[in-house]
């Protein structure tokens, strides 16, 4: 990429602070410096799939309408959160391209209106559309009045709370793209266990609290989220973390900048995108083979809490993404691209290494972690083998996920797009149908499709890696 834009100049005088928790991915043992990255963004990534798995495990109680909603609610506002990719993935290469050459006033410069276009995309476009489209999105993904009922009000209320989670998500992504991802880790924790207490409070009505079922599970969000936002500003203005963001420097809009971040990261929000409406044709695809009505609902619940419990592998995937982008990030901007490539070796093989485990246990324990989110027989009569074949594509679409990161790292965000659009969103879907109603295969032939495409998606990837092409790109100057 052939960049002739400028960052926004910072303030007079302004000094890089003392980074604690940052790692240098520019020097030192390569894979020592891999691990000491990604554990803490592995683990923040659990934390994540903690409270995905607290929502469902929760409202399952109200039934498997209550789980279905959670489902389809969760992947339409997930298809909206793509917007925000575009800023995060940006940010997070820029940051760690300019930490790499040391930097640090362009940090801080890309930080402040990385935060600025985040309020903006949120309150302008993310927030009002929802809320206008909620209803219409749950019909298109084939939800019935019984699912709607509930998922409804969950998603709207997402919504409306969203600016939180879109700046948790942006100010996690300017610490972990300088290197300092304890700090995020730590944030989480709090956010964690004051969902799960929200949760508990709202969905069941505990002393004084009303009782708001799925409802309540949108409040645990948004509270705990409101939380996280004000430590994590806390952290980027104090001036004792790996970045400073001061409130005495300028926060007018630099247009350039924001060409630059969205250049970079709008083929990520357009790959997520495309996922996220990949799933949504899954969801209808498999209500259609399970020809609607109560099979239908137990086949869409079966896929979330199939979702859920893979969930803890899927977080480490894109956990090892962050980590990918930090390492060949610093590294191209240190202009170390031999390094760079074999951190972007080494994050693959670590993440397909550790999904290895997660397989193992899916598949021996697939009954056992199935019935701890249902009592429901239809729905576990279609869940435990979901769980069981899902498994199976696991190391190909986290190995897949950590190759997208490191070819995001350098900038070369359109590849992925590429790879992504034509396993996921072409030929998934369309394996899925042929294998469920051309062959008769039913929800089997779903689950199948899904891992077909994510294996092809993992060749793809991996000889866009080796092809080196992404060195010659210069996008942090």
């Amino acid at each position: 990429m052939s960049e002739t834009q400028n960052i926004e100049p910072e303030a007079p005088g302004s000094e890089p602070r003392p980074a604690i928790r940052r790692v240098d991915l520019t020097q030192g043992g390569l894979r020592r410096g891999i691990f000491m990255l990604a554990w803490p963004i592995v683990l923040s990534s659990a934390l994540q799939w903690v409270m995905g798995v607290a929502d469902v495990k929760m409202v399952g109680y109200l039934g498997p309408e209550a789980i279905a909603a959670v489902g389809m609610a969760g992947n339409a506002f997930f298809t909206f959160m793509v917007i925000m990719l575009a800023v995060s993935t940006g940010t997070q290469v820029l940051v760690a391209q300019y930490t790499g050459q040391r930097d640090h006033a362009k940090v801080s410069a890309v930080a402040r209106q990385s935060i600025i276009m985040t309020v903006a995309a949120t309150l302008l476009l993310m927030t009002p559309l929802g809320l206008i489209f909620s209803r219409a999105i749950l019909r298109l993904m084939g939800a019935d009045d019984a699912v709607i009922a509930d998922a409804l009000p969950y998603m709207q209320l997402m919504f409306a709370g969203t600016i939180f989670m879109n700046l948790n998500f942006i100010l996690g992504a300017i610490l972990q793209g300088a290197g300092d991802t304890i700090t995020p880790l730590l944030i989480l924790v709090g956010i964690n266990v004051t969902h799960i207490f929200c949760n508990w409070l709202f969905i069941f009505g505990i002393g004084p609290f009303p009782r708001l079922g799925v409802a309540g599970a949108a409040w645990g969000v948004i509270i705990s989220r409101a939380l996280g936002v004000a430590v994590a500003t806390w952290a980027l203005t104090s001036g004792r973390f790996a970045v400073h963001v001061a409130w005495r420097e300028s926060w007018a809009l630099h247009l350039p900048t924001w060409g630059k971040t969205l250049y970079i990261g709008l083929p990520n929000a357009l790959q997520g995108l495309a996922r996220n409406l990949s799933f949504t044709v899954m969801y209808k695809v498999l209500t259609l083979a399970a020809a609607g009505g109560a099979a239908g609902t137990a086949a869409v619940a079966a896929f979330t809490i199939a979702g859920q419990i893979r969930g803890v592998s899927i977080m480490a995937g894109l956990a090892m993404m962050g980590a990918a982008m930090t390492v060949v990030g610093q590294n191209c901007g240190a202009q170390q691209l031999d390094r760079a490539e074999r951190g972007g070796w080494w994050t693959t093989r670590i993440s397909m290494g550790f999904s290895l485990v997660a397989v193992a246990i899916y598949v021996a324990f697939a009954r056992v972690l199935v019935r701890a989110f249902t009592d429901d027989a239809m729905t576990l009569a279609v869940g435990i083998p979901a769980l069981r074949i899902l498994a199976i594509g696991e190391p190909a679409l986290v190995g897949g996920m950590a190759l997208a990161g490191a070819l995001r790292g350098a900038g070369d965000t359109w590849a992925p797009l590429w790879a992504s659009l034509l396993s996921t969103t072409i030929l998934s879907p369309v394996i899925a149908y042929i294998l469920a109603l051309n062959l008769s295969m039913g929800p089997t032939g779903v689950w199948l499709g899904y891992v077909i495409g994510m294996t092809l998606g993992l060749v793809i990837l991996g000889l866009m890696f080796r092809s080196g092409r992404w060195k010659r790109l210069r996008i942090a100057t």
